[in-house]
């Protein structure tokens, strides 16, 4: 088994995060639930949606929830599902984030959790 993984963001940016890391990988990336909020009220996924999509996502080592944003309603709305979840949430989603959790989905949710923070971190850098 391994750590499911839900990304809700923003319009469409976990779908393209998605669609990018599945032409890195040269491979399908299906297994992932994603969740696009909308500033349209008729396309703000329900908190029942939400709960669903999170315990279908779950093969028995718990969620890892990717919001892009901490404290926005992406996160917001993932968070008052969290009860009695094996989840957990990490925000600012980013690629390199994404590639991280994919590859290491099989470990425990809390390592997954941590290698996807340092995934995201040491995926920011400068270039001069």
């Amino acid at each position: 088994m391994s750590v499911g993984l839900v990304i809700v963001t923003h319009g469409e940016i976990a779908q393209s995060l998605v669609r990018a890391a599945e032409f890195i990988l040269d491979r399908s990336l299906s297994r992932i639930r994603c969740v696009a909020v909308t500033q349209s009220g008729a396309q703000m996924p329900s908190e029942n949606l939400m709960r669903e999509v999170i315990d279908s996502a779950d093969e028995g080592d718990g969620v890892l929830v990717l919001t892009d944003l901490a404290c926005a309603s992406p996160c917001n709305i993932v968070e008052r599902q969290l009860a009695n979840c094996n989840a957990r949430i990490v925000s600012g989603v980013n690629l390199p984030m994404l590639l991280r959790t994919w590859n290491y989905r099989n470990e425990s949710l809390d390592q997954l959790t941590e290698r996807a923070v340092q995934g995201g971190l040491k995926g920011i850098g400068v270039r001069i």
